[in-house]
């Protein structure tokens, strides 16, 4: 089975709001995946899609917390100075609490050592401020080797809690797993997430007045 390229198409929400396209997600297929991707279980479609990333940078916190971002192609370019003509950019933040050993397996009762939050942005002026987030907690790994520190995401889950603007979700509740490389930057990582925290701060001074839900609607920015 080949990998199917998927566009969310435009639809109405519950109140006839417009559902903007997550366009970088893929069914996934029998055939042997290429480049860097995670792979999500939508339990409301009952598919599982993959999310290529195109960047993966971690900073070291003093108190031993390690914060990762992982970019899709558009907020990379964003991130660089570039221009894209994509909707919307997805910035994927993960706070890793504790770096369990190895041979931790995923359902013990303190497996879940990592909080995860992504964000959909507009990405373009008039759609500055719509944003939507997904949060939920997961049990991640951090291997160091010779070749470069490797992020595995065993188990986790993600539900959308905020949107704001014209942005709904599509997906509803996921599960999340994947194995990525990751630089070790400090500065890329305080620049995506200063990105995420100017985005959810313009979302939040401008009346969501198409809001498809009451509550919750306005986004958290946990990027700090």
């Amino acid at each position: 089975m080949s990998r199917l390229p998927v566009w969310f198409p435009a639809l109405l929400g519950p109140v006839g709001v417009l559902v903007l396209p997550i366009v970088l997600l893929t069914v996934v297929g029998c055939a042997s995946q290429g480049g860097e991707q995670l792979t999500l279980k939508s339990q409301r479609r009952g598919q599982t899609l993959s999310q290529p990333v195109a960047g993966a940078f971690l900073a070291r916190g003093a108190g031993g917390d390690t914060d990762l971002v992982l970019l899709d192609t558009a907020a990379r370019q964003a991130l660089e100075g570039g221009r894209t003509d994509a909707p919307v950019r997805e910035v994927m933040h993960i706070r890793v609490l504790w770096n369990p050993a190895r041979d931790l397996k995923a359902d013990h009762s303190s497996a879940s050592n990592a909080t995860i939050h992504w964000y959909v942005i507009g990405n373009r002026r008039e759609s500055a401020a719509d944003v939507l987030e997904y949060a939920g907690t997961g049990f991640v790994l951090l291997d160091e080797a010779q070749s470069g520190t490797e992020l595995t995401i065993r188990d986790a889950a993600v539900r959308p809690v905020a949107c704001h603007g014209k942005l709904c979700d599509p997906l509803g509740p996921c599960n999340l797993q994947g194995t990525l490389r990751v630089v070790a930057d400090q500065q890329r990582v305080r620049q995506a997430l200063w990105g995420v925290r100017a985005a959810v701060a313009a979302a939040n001074t401008i009346p969501n007045k198409v809001a498809y839900r009451p509550k919750p609607e306005r986004p958290s920015s946990l990027a700090r």
